[in-house]
């Protein structure tokens, strides 16, 4: 897969020519971000531009924009409602700035390319200071993890042969080159499994701080270390269809990475907590805290911040980072420093949380290690240590009294604009702010009592296309749904439209694959071609007439994709169905019946 370069956090910036960032070549155009110098700093692909666009927006009219701006549509993650676009090097300021200035374009980022964050009867776990620190002995006394349990690693892959991490490996996955080879490439990726989860009690090396839990190795980097945004991103969606219990990310600095943010909110919303380094800069960051992942910064054994370790308000906890034992790509074991191992770490008390109590959602999960954390610095949560070191022995005591208590408080939402009563014609963002504790699952826009767009990745903002309808007054109302099922009230406003037809043809679906009769195992691909003569809005996935997943589209053409894990089924016959909806509520749908 190619696409926007990462490289893993820690290990230190590969050697190559320095960064140039000419931001303000261009008519004082500022990337989003780019007023933290340590991201205006960074390296980028000069040949790509990646963009986020509005739910509603029609193909054609993104591939005019595209064109005018001197772009090529090469890649897409519809799920993310973003597209890679690759542009001439001399150009790339110019596009992004012309872009920058479309309706129908939410954001638009560089390719940046970001650095690794890497700055018990087994014989060695008495040199793992880290294990006292957390308390993790009284931790192991209540769990020492479930192989049910799953902790995905994405990170440069795993040697697969460790001796400390063999028993734990799960069959993994290789973004980049779309295959199963997960072995590491780099050396990262397996010392970063090991601290997550290195076998112990065999009497070999080290032990992991989830020592029974199960690793699920995703390579997401070249052979340099280096990974795409694009890759991580696709790598969380996928892990989360292979029943990810944490997915850990020790590349960064990713807190205001949007692409990867929005795969850590589709990847919460659907149970499973994302845990992220904090980075290794050593810099005082302005970014906000992230309600979709748990950003890790470091500390010292003495609890004392790690030199290297960034802050800021997106800091949420700190784990031990600084001289951890862990596996080594040389088979053996190695001591390595930085927020790339503070993460695992945390992942790993999470992985042994979720053993203890697999029902607690993640905001839950995130409120107990908050709620038992040692705090450091200033009293509460503070922009250095966040809510504190976490406490794996506290937390553990917790999750297993921890009763998870229904959930019956529906988003908040609200339409910033249009405002009510407003007079409008052809293209209307409709900009929407919806929250929730547990998350939110979607947004859907309704006109006039019908649904036509959704949208399930924040901020909520849609492009409603009124030339669809009909002169004179009608009602946007939008739901806002949590990730248990509770809906808003509906929050509506008037608007209305002068000059439009109504919209009557409804959508179509082909499914491209598999095909009718097939015999299926594993994961499987489906794909399908939708298109609509005005303006598509959703398709619905359902297996067995259940929904399995529902995928908001744009445009009037569009080939959509689902990751079917048929492992779970039932010897026997399946029917995959495939329901489209265009903007005007009519739907279409299409299906076939496989055989496994």
């Amino acid at each position: 897969m190619s696409g926007l370069l990462v490289v893993a956090a820690g290990c230190g910036a590969p050697p190559g020519d320095a960064p140039v960032n000419d931001n303000a070549s261009d008519g004082g155009f500022v990337f989003d971000g780019e007023d933290d110098p340590t991201i205006a700093a960074l390296d980028y692909e000069r040949s790509e531009l990646l963009v986020q666009t509005l739910p509603g927006a029609a193909a054609t009219e993104l591939a005019d924009a595209y064109a005018a701006a001197g772009a090529q549509a090469v890649d897409a993650i519809p799920e993310l409602d973003a597209v890679v676009l690759a542009v001439d090097p001399d150009q790339l300021l110019a596009a992004a700035a012309a872009l920058a200035e479309h309706e129908l374009i939410e954001t638009v980022r560089k390719n940046y390319l970001y650095a690794v964050e890497v700055a018990p009867n087994d014989p060695r776990a008495a040199e793992q200071s880290h294990l006292d620190q957390l308390g993790l002995a009284a931790a192991w006394d209540i769990s020492t993890g479930d192989s049910a349990t799953i902790i995905a690693i994405l990170d440069t892959g795993v040697l697969p042969t460790h001796e400390d991490l063999r028993a734990n490996l799960f069959d993994g996955y290789n973004v980049v080159d779309a295959n199963t080879d997960s072995s590491d490439v780099h050396g990262h990726g397996t010392a970063v499994a090991g601290a997550a989860a290195a076998a112990s009690n065999n009497a070999q090396g080290v032990a992991g701080v989830c020592w029974d839990c199960s690793i699920l190795p995703v390579r997401v980097s070249l052979p340099d270390g280096r990974a795409s945004s694009r890759a991580i991103a696709s790598a969380v969606l996928w892990a989360v269809l292979q029943d990810a219990s944490v997915i850990n990310i020790s590349f960064g600095p990713l807190e205001q990475d949007k692409i990867v943010l929005a795969a850590a909110q589709v990847a919460r919303n659907n149970g499973v907590p994302v845990v992220i380094a904090a980075g290794n800069q050593g810099a005082r960051k302005s970014a906000a805290d992230s309600e979709h992942a748990l950003f890790i910064g470091a500390v010292n054994d003495d609890d004392t911040l790690a030199d290297f370790s960034n802050t800021g308000p997106f800091v949420d906890l700190v784990a031990p980072g600084v001289r951890i034992l862990t596996t080594d790509r040389t088979a053996g074991y190695a001591r390595y420093n930085g927020t790339s191992f503070s993460a695992p770490i945390a992942a790993g008390v999470i992985a042994l949380i979720r053993s203890v109590n697999p029902d607690l959602r993640p905001a839950t999960i995130e409120n107990l290690l908050r709620a038992t954390a040692l705090d450091l610095g200033a009293s509460g949560r503070d922009s250095s240590f966040g809510s504190g070191r976490i406490d794996a022995a506290a937390a553990l005591d917790r999750a297993e009294t921890t009763e998870e208590s229904p959930d019956a408080t529906p988003p908040t939402v609200t339409v910033s604009s249009p405002r009510d009563g407003a007079t409008v014609s052809g293209r209307v963002p409709v900009r929407v702010t919806a929250s929730d504790a547990t998350g939110v699952a979607d947004v859907v826009l309704s006109v006039d009592g019908a649904p036509a767009l959704a949208d399930s990745v924040s901020p909520y903002t849609f492009s409603l296309d009124t030339s669809s309808l009909a002169p004179g007054t009608h009602t946007l109302a939008v739901v806002a749904t949590d990730v248990v099922g509770n809906a808003s009230t509906a929050r509506t406003v008037r608007i209305t439209v002068a000059g439009a037809t109504g919209d009557t043809a409804p959508p179509t679906a082909t499914l491209i694959s598999p095909s009718d009769g097939a015999t299926v195992f594993g994961t499987v691909e489906a794909r399908a071609l939708v298109t609509d003569n005005s303006a598509l809005s959703r398709v619905e996935w359902l297996v067995d007439g259940r929904a399995a997943r529902t995928t908001p589209v744009t445009g009037t053409r569009q080939e959509v994709s689902f990751f079917w894990n048929t492992s779970t089924l039932s010897s026997g016959s399946h029917t995959l169905t495939l329901r489209v909806t265009d903007a005007a509520g009519l739907t279409a749908s299409a299906a076939v019946t496989v055989r496994k």
